[in-house]
């Protein structure tokens, strides 16, 4: 009796101690956070003729805030651009996996390309920031939805039409391809929308083939798995 009416006064204590704990704790993290008190010039000279301060560690203290503010300016900026970096590298293969989907958008006049610059302007008016390449795509996802959506509309595999006619390196070193399937002729898994744009695209000099389309698409396939 005595060991469990113990337990249960401890238990209550804890109970009534563990809100004030976790103010303490969070008010310790906070005070962490923040930045170490940062003092002027004048300041410091007020302190140095109240004898509170020598000149010198007026000068130390000065200094070393100096150097305090540029260290964060540089680690504030080069984790910037490492995250625009970074952003900018999302954007392309973004930007990569549409055009093996959608391939049209990127053509003047059609219906896909008039879609797209509707939703851009759309979005520009309502006032969406970017760079120009994250607002197309931005505006690809409005018109068309996520790739992954496309996909499955069309009852296409993970990686779109390009998964079908990638080519594999095999035994020996070798290239591998679909079964019968013509290295001369468009890839397998393309939609007939698709072949056509290739074929404007071949005929326009864009590529010098079949073989250059299966490279576009294939880069765009590792893209899109990335």
């Amino acid at each position: 009796m005595i060991g469990a009416a113990v337990r249960k006064a401890v238990d209550e204590t804890t109970a009534r101690l563990a809100p004030i704990l976790e103010e303490a704790r969070a008010a310790k993290e906070a005070k962490a956070s923040q930045p170490a008190q940062q003092f002027t010039r004048t300041q410091l000279n007020e302190l140095v003729e109240a004898g509170k301060l020598t000149q010198d560690a007026a000068d130390a203290i000065l200094e070393n805030q100096i150097v305090d503010r540029a260290t964060r300016a540089a680690t504030e900026k080069a984790t910037q651009e490492v995250a625009g970096r970074e952003q900018q590298r999302t954007t392309t293969e973004q930007l990569a996996e549409f055009q093996a989907l959608v391939p049209d958008a990127w053509v003047p006049g059609t219906s896909e390309r008039e879609s797209v610059e509707s939703a851009y302007r759309d979005l520009v008016a309502s006032g969406l920031k970017g760079t120009k390449e994250q607002l197309e795509v931005a505006a690809l996802r409005a018109a068309f939805g996520a790739p992954a959506s496309i996909r499955k509309a069309r009852g296409l595999g993970k990686n779109g039409p390009s998964e079908s006619f990638e080519d594999t390196g095999g035994a020996g070193g070798g290239n591998r391809r679909g079964a019968g399937e013509s290295t001369d002729g468009p890839p397998r898994g393309l939609t007939a929308r698709q072949v056509q744009h290739y074929e404007r695209g071949i005929q326009a000099g864009r590529y010098k083939g079949w073989s250059d389309v299966r490279e576009e698409l294939k880069f765009a396939s590792k893209a899109a798995r990335t």
